[in-house]
């Protein structure tokens, strides 16, 4: 074992071995409906940053569609949500729904942000008569206020990795 290495990453059983994660515009059909041939082990369904705000709720209303398209083939399929309180609910609402395997979580800053978003997700999962725990959680480390302890906020949910922005 690799000094440092969560635990999660070290276990071939409960963690997916993506190489390679493409970022797709939920907003736009042409890129959702081509993205599950583009090579990439995972497909990130991307409510945040790619999509301007006049059009998220369109992109909302058909994210279900869009993770059917995107999951053919054996796809992973996550969905990048928003970070503000009204737009993650709006994002949670859309995104817990059956052939979702990820949350990406932007800007991550602390445990009890990552507690909060998997107490709201187990909810909807336990309304939906989806698995529970299905959704996994990748928290994304996007600036130098947001290096926080790694272990602390693992141990706050299971979380699938650590992502940063360059």
């Amino acid at each position: 074992m690799m000094k440092g290495t969560l635990a999660a990453v070290e276990s071939a059983t409960s963690v997916p071995r993506w190489r390679s994660l493409l970022f797709v515009p939920a907003h736009i059909p042409r890129f959702v409906k081509t993205a599950h041939e583009r090579g990439a082990d995972g497909v990130i369904l991307d409510l945040e940053d790619s999509v301007p705000k006049d059009q998220k709720g369109a992109a909302r209303r058909q994210l279900s569609d869009s993770v059917a398209k995107v999951g053919r083939k054996g796809k992973s399929v996550l969905v990048r949500v928003n970070r503000g309180l009204r737009a993650l609910a709006a994002d949670l609402d859309a995104a817990v729904v059956a052939g979702v395997d990820a949350l990406v979580l932007p800007k991550t800053d602390s445990a009890e942000w990552v507690s909060e978003i998997a107490n709201a997700v187990s909810d909807l999962e336990r309304e939906r008569n989806l698995a529970p725990g299905r959704i996994r959680f990748l928290a994304q480390i996007e600036t130098p206020g947001e290096m926080i302890d790694p272990p602390v906020v693992r141990r706050a949910h299971e979380i699938l990795a650590f992502t940063t922005n360059n």
